[in-house]
């Protein structure tokens, strides 16, 4: 139906540790069929396993359909897992260990943790570059502030995860990077894209 197509496109969430009055209303009469999870809904390994199993129970039940379970596992200052769960360094940080294979090999231990969770979807990783001192919100979250390094880690990254079945989102889409404002609170406006368009291509 019309309704469960719209519940597939959107992801929602709730603020306890367990599932909400308001959030089980809205996957029995909207369909809405995928949740993203913070850190206030992760307080434990045994607990974030729990209430993973009883999400996809309830919404593959009213939908039809598995969920998308969502998590930004960025490392570093993005990280909402448990804290007796293993969390990797910054991705400006994995840099600095100046080998490829320790960013996948970080990816993967994440991977493994997300899919023991029962999350499979990994908002991460940042691919913005980071090149604009006065950004609020990228800095330590970015991998570098040089494309190349960003794009090489990026999808070493991508491959560590995808080794256990989880799916990735690239962000910010893109150039997030090259703004002074954080997006949470404001409207960036990026204004240097267009004559750079050319030396990109």
């Amino acid at each position: 139906s019309l309704r469960q197509k719209i519940g597939q496109m959107i992801v929602t969430g709730f603020p306890e540790e367990s599932m909400s009055r308001e959030f089980i209303n809205l996957v029995e009469e909207y369909k809405v069929g995928n949740v993203i999870l913070f850190q206030y809904n992760q307080k434990s390994r045994i607990q974030l396993k729990a209430l993973c199993k009883e999400l996809k129970k309830m919404i593959e039940r009213e939908t039809g359909f598995l969920p998308f379970i969502t998590s930004d596992e960025e490392g570093g200052i993005v990280s909402r897992l448990p804290l007796d769960m293993p969390k990797m360094p910054s991705p400006l940080g994995q840099t600095a260990l100046g080998e490829i294979e320790r960013v996948r090999k970080a990816a993967k231990i994440t991977g493994r943790e997300l899919k023991e969770a029962g999350i499979n979807f990994n908002l991460a990783p940042v691919l913005d570059i980071n090149n604009n001192p006065n950004n609020p919100v990228i800095g330590l979250r970015s991998f570098s502030d040089d494309p190349q390094t960003v794009a090489k880690l990026g999808v070493a990254m991508i491959e560590g995860m995808n080794e256990y079945n989880i799916a990735t989102s690239a962000k910010h889409f893109l150039g997030h990077g090259d703004t002074a404002t954080d997006s949470h609170v404001g409207l960036q406006l990026l204004t240097r894209a267009g004559k750079n368009w050319k030396k990109w291509n």
